[in-house]
């Protein structure tokens, strides 16, 4: 054990040691984007930010997953009846830049609101 002669450098020593996170946190982060589904009955918005926010912490262990992975990924998610949203959107796209997060997630927040519109 290393001998620290102060609180500050105690502090720097743990600090150091411990403050980052090691392969099975990036693993772990890593199945979460793999197994992530969107709920048809629930607003996607949250559900949309839970999985950026598993990105968010893989871009901060030093594993930043490509953009057009983390749109596929989450088009990926949608659920199974809402497969006719896929095809539109992929069908609609002409080159692969165009194929973004944002668009995705717009995308499925509008399709989430056509099937969501209160009866009158």
């Amino acid at each position: 054990m290393h001998r620290k002669e102060n609180a500050e450098s105690l502090w720097n020593y743990l600090h150091n040691k411990y403050s980052s996170s090691g392969p099975a946190s990036v693993f772990v982060d890593y199945q979460h984007t793999r197994h992530f589904q969107i709920s048809r009955n629930h607003d996607p918005a949250p559900q949309i930010a839970e999985l950026d926010t598993f990105y968010i912490r893989l871009k901060r262990n030093k594993y930043n997953v490509p953009s057009l992975i983390r749109a596929i990924t989450l088009l990926s998610a949608i659920p199974q009846s809402w497969d006719n949203l896929a095809t539109s959107i992929l069908t609609s796209q002409t080159s692969l830049t165009q194929l973004t997060w944002d668009f995705v997630s717009l995308a499925i927040q509008s399709e989430f609101s056509q099937c969501h519109i209160p009866e009158i």
